[in-house]
């Protein structure tokens, strides 16, 4: 039905029991939004009624795909529903007692939502951990901290406050199945690892509760299941790497987005080659191509050499929005998609200094290991990657300023909701820069010695003083300016 589409003010949401709306002659039943009267906004910030429009005036306008249209049904229609439940029911008991979560004897009742409420099942059986439930509704959530376990009991908690449980979308027994294959499946690098996913998966869910309520639910469902397997099986290397040493992974998908193709097809075979696993099987032909058309679309949009373009179509929204007051600014709601999970994969320098400086050690970590085989293989070593001379401090304020404050920025100007994270942005900038200068006056304080001595003699200590202040002079200056502006 994306053929018929029709257009919606961004931010509005309604507490209506179903909203009908016509388009092409159909009629259209968009499902009730399942997010509670009051809505959680970040860092305690205001709430908002359900029902009152949020932002309206200055928020892009994106084109919207319909639900399946409902019909009404007679009592033979019923008659097969009810023959459908119980098959479901029974496919649903076989599947515990194979995984090993019930007994053969254990009642499992389905209704037609799927819920921890509506599950005659013992839930704590299939996520066991407990887990802090308002560790959701925070932006230092953090996966490093957690066991495996924890993270899939709040994985869990996302899909069911996102409405995801249902008999026509996703069942636990079936997520739980993923998790586990999921969490194998990824290598045990230093930063690409399931970890990784989970705090992508995360931020991507705050992002849907703060910002997207109205997305539908596949469009959530393929939201959450790519942010999952983004970065399945990642190698701990980049695709230029793979691409330089002829790598049967950049034979294969021809130099071009090798790891993302790997991840999006990796992905997919587990989902199809595990039954059990496959969180999507319960949807029609129809709706598993749609989702899976977008799941492939928002992986291959990970790769940083979309980021660019991504980051001047951005800029182009923005100027409509400032110059017409939005009217006319459109964004397809497959490129929403694709900024979503693009923004929360490079989203770490936007939360709280600490969490961010833990998985900023894991990417160099990372960076340097891939640096360290570059050299024993007589390659030149990559940018940032040389274990002895590479200055994190300087690198993390370049990947800041060049990479994650261009975009984020303009996410905070279209979402207003997302101002808090590029606050934290500009504070890890500072703290970053910090760290610059720290670095400067500890080599001069080693140079008071000796090496100062023989230095002053240098004919070069004047051009060696003025290099390392015009390095970080610039940064200094644009952190002044981004927090001024």
């Amino acid at each position: 039905y994306s053929d018929t589409p029709y257009c919606i003010e961004y931010g509005f949401a309604t507490s209506d029991e179903s909203e009908v709306r016509r388009g092409e002659g159909i009629n259209y039943t968009v499902p009730p939004k399942r997010y509670g009267t009051n809505i959680q906004q970040p860092d305690g910030e205001s709430t908002k009624e359900i029902g009152e429009p949020v932002n309206c005036k200055r928020r892009p306008r994106f084109l919207s795909c319909p639900e399946q249209p409902t019909f009404a049904t007679n009592d033979s229609n019923l008659t097969i529903e009810s023959r459908a439940r119980n098959a479901h029911r029974d496919r649903i008991t076989s599947e515990l007692v194979f995984l090993g979560y019930a007994s053969p004897t254990l009642p499992v009742r389905v209704d037609q939502r799927v819920t921890t409420r509506a599950l005659s099942l013992d839930l704590s059986a299939i996520f066991p951990a407990q887990a802090k439930a308002e560790w959701l509704d925070s932006w230092s959530f953090d996966t490093l901290a957690l066991s495996d376990e924890k993270i899939f009991t709040h994985i869990y908690n996302m899909f069911e406050d996102l409405g995801l449980f249902s008999p026509k979308l996703v069942e636990p027994q079936v997520l739980r199945r993923l998790l586990d294959l999921l969490a194998a499946q990824y290598n045990a690098n230093p930063y690409h690892n399931f970890k990784h996913a989970a705090d992508v998966t995360h931020t991507v869910y705050r992002l849907i509760s703060i910002c997207f309520r109205e997305l539908s639910s596949h469009e959530r469902l393929a939201l959450m299941l790519a942010a999952l397997g983004h970065d399945v099986q990642h190698p701990g290397r980049t695709n230029a790497y793979l691409v330089q040493t002829k790598d049967p992974l950049a034979v294969t998908y021809n130099d071009l987005s090798v790891l993302e193709n790997m991840h999006a097809s990796s992905l997919f075979r587990l989902l199809l080659d595990h039954p059990e696993a496959n969180v999507l099987r319960n949807l029609q032909e129809s709706e598993w191509r749609a989702v899976r058309k977008m799941v492939v679309s928002m992986v291959l949009h990970t790769d940083m050499s979309k980021h660019f373009d991504t980051v001047a179509q951005l800029d182009k929204l923005v100027d409509e929005l400032e110059g017409t007051g939005g009217a006319g600014a459109e964004l397809e709601r497959q490129q929403l998609l694709d900024l979503v999970l693009h923004a929360a994969d490079i989203s770490n320098p936007c939360k709280p200094c600490e969490l961010g400086d833990k998985w900023a050690h894991r990417v160099f970590e990372e960076f340097f290991s891939q640096g360290d085989l570059e050299r024993s293989c007589g390659l030149p070593v990559s940018p940032n990657m040389e274990r002895t001379s590479t200055s994190k401090a300087r690198a993390q304020v370049g990947f800041i300023e060049v990479i994650v404050a261009p975009l984020w920025a303009n996410v905070a100007r279209l979402f207003p909701e997302t101002r808090g994270l590029f606050e934290k942005l500009l504070a890890n900038h500072s703290h970053w820069i910090d760290l610059c200068k720290e670095e400067i006056f500890e080599n001069v304080e080693k140079s008071n010695d000796e090496k100062l001595e023989d230095l002053v003699g240098c004919p070069n200590f004047e051009r060696h003083v003025m290099r390392a202040l015009v390095e970080i002079l610039p940064c200094a200056l644009q952190s002044l300016w981004a927090i001024c502006t």
